[in-house]
């Protein structure tokens, strides 16, 4: 059972991320102006993904297509939308926990994989 002073600690955690979230939104509009640049264009054409999966990427970048260092480094989240699901399994060290973080982050960028 949650006792009462770990909710109210969660609680404050959920109010500072809040706040993060209105700078963070307000730098955007500040950067690029409000309604310039959709949500799913913006957050698909960047890279937020973990540092575990980073490193399975890297170390199979030639199995994915990925001939360069350079054109892996720009690997963006729409990216994934060329990458199928089965190329991804083959790669070493890849597992359900990476599969659930790409599939989500496909999922907030509005991106289909190939199967």
């Amino acid at each position: 059972m949650v006792t009462k002073r770990e909710f109210e600690n969660a609680l404050e955690i959920i109010k500072l991320y809040a706040e993060q979230l209105e700078k963070l939104n307000s730098k955007l509009n500040d950067a690029i102006g409000p309604g310039t640049v959709s949500q799913d264009e913006l957050f698909s054409d960047t890279a937020y993904y973990s540092a575990r999966l980073f490193n399975v990427l890297a170390n199979n970048r030639r199995h994915l297509g990925f001939h360069t260092d350079t054109s892996f480094l720009n690997l963006k989240v729409k990216d994934f939308s060329q990458i199928s699901r089965t190329q991804l399994f083959k790669c070493r060290h890849f597992g359900d926990k990476m599969k659930r973080e790409i599939e989500s982050l496909c999922r907030a960028a509005n991106i289909e994989m190939l199967p």
